[in-house]
């Protein structure tokens, strides 16, 4: 029940989020948003719960920031929400005000539109063949056309404008990505670099590996730490740049906790490497930097939806054309890392339709951390949990969120 409760709520919430976007024709007052807000919300409740005091107290656990009333909103509202659910229950029942029914006609599109997007997923399909089938359809592809901001072809300019990223670094990178690396290249990508070759002291220096003297040469840490240690502290430092600015600071903790998850992960099922799993963990998410330089209407129809409940794959497939994992895997492969790491990262939140275990590790690493990026899928779960040869069980009795050298550099 309680599942059901939070699928609906989800439901609900992306429905009052589909609503205000496609709401923007209508010029709407900030009375008239919080009534079509409250109707989306409400809008599998039955009249009978409709009451002023039923209503204040789900708009109180709703938004629990919100504001009691709002100037100009009369205390009847909810008479008005009710009117607003009368026109979408029964259109063409009673004769209605034009701007109650051009509300309720948006609360019916944005609804169906959701149950489709949830239909594709309980189906097995993908939401992407849903959004390529809507032009075939009126109402989907009338929604669609209006929720669009950018294509593919946008994306791949944007790629180029990345943030201005070293050489040396990009180049560290595609060493790191190696199957295989030795001191002697450690060694050459921490001294091309001040910036690596101080972070890889740091950490190297730092109370975790605790040394018994200073380590003052970079030749000095890799013998001490290893190679795998120094590995995944120049692959962090490496990319941590790239997230400098003050709103990538939360995909930047979860890169690393991803990262972080994916290497234990890997460590019990033996399918991956650890180190692979690692460097895969850390760059899964790249694709949201790109999408982080996308002009002003489409970023900020993006934070909306994403911040009113709605996944962000969802938002993203809806509003761009394509997903953050899309555009991640042509970052990395502009990059030139490996090819089955690319393959890797492209799917890593639909494991189900490549043969790679990589992707498999990559999902539940991400389901773990409570990423909450995509409509969740138990069948796509288990499958990934069962391609890596473990159970939930195994991974449940794991300590998987244990300190690592790479939070020295968080």
């Amino acid at each position: 029940m309680d599942a059901l409760n939070a699928g609906l709520r989800s439901h609900c919430l992306r429905v009052a989020a589909w609503a205000y976007e496609l709401s923007a024709g209508l010029k709407l007052t900030t009375v008239e948003e919080r009534l079509l807000e409250q109707a989306a919300l409400l809008h599998h409740s039955p009249f009978e719960m409709l009451e002023t005091e039923t209503v204040n107290r789900l708009a109180d656990d709703l938004w629990p920031d919100r504001a009691k009333q709002l100037p100009g909103e009369s205390p009847g509202a909810p008479a008005q929400v009710r009117a607003i659910l009368e026109a979408v229950r029964h259109p063409g029942g009673s004769r209605r005000i034009d701007r109650i029914s051009a509300i309720a006609n948006t609360l019916e599109v944005a609804d169906l539109f959701d149950e489709q997007l949830e239909i594709a997923q309980f189906e097995g399909r993908a939401v992407q063949e849903v959004l390529e089938s809507a032009p075939g359809d009126p109402v989907l592809g009338s929604a669609l056309a209006l929720l669009r901001k950018v294509n593919r072809e946008d994306l791949l300019a944007l790629i180029p404008r990345l943030p201005v990223y070293p050489a040396v670094a990009v180049k560290a990178l595609a060493t790191l990505a190696k199957p295989e690396v030795h001191l002697a290249e450690l060694e050459q990508i921490s001294r091309a670099d001040q910036v690596l070759a101080g972070q890889l002291l740091k950490a190297a220096n730092s109370a975790f590996f605790s040394p018994r003297y200073p380590l003052k040469t970079v030749r000095d840490a890799i013998s001490f730490i290893g190679i795998d240690q120094a590995r995944s502290i120049l692959s962090t430092a490496a990319l941590r740049p790239l997230f400098s600015g003050p709103k990538l600071k939360k995909l930047w903790t979860h890169s690393v906790e991803t990262a972080q998850v994916a290497e234990r992960i890997a460590e019990l099922s033996t399918k991956v490497s650890p180190r692979e799993a690692f460097l895969a963990g850390l760059v899964h998410d790249v694709g949201r930097l790109a999408i982080s330089l996308l002009p002003a209407p489409a970023s900020e129809a993006y934070e909306r939806l994403t911040a009113k409940g709605c996944e962000v794959t969802i938002a993203e497939l809806v509003l761009f054309g394509f997903d953050h994992s899309e555009a991640g895997a042509e970052v990395l492969r502009i990059w030139k890392f490996p090819p089955e790491m690319v393959t890797a990262v492209r799917n890593h939140h639909n494991p189900d339709r490549v043969a790679s275990d990589l992707a498999a590790l990559l999902y539940v690493a991400e389901f773990w951390s409570a990423a909450d990026e995509d409509l969740p899928s138990n069948t796509i779960l288990q499958g990934a949990v069962k391609q890596l040869g473990l159970s939930p069980e195994a991974i449940g009795a794991a300590d998987l969120s244990r300190y690592s050298a790479v939070q020295e550099l968080a």
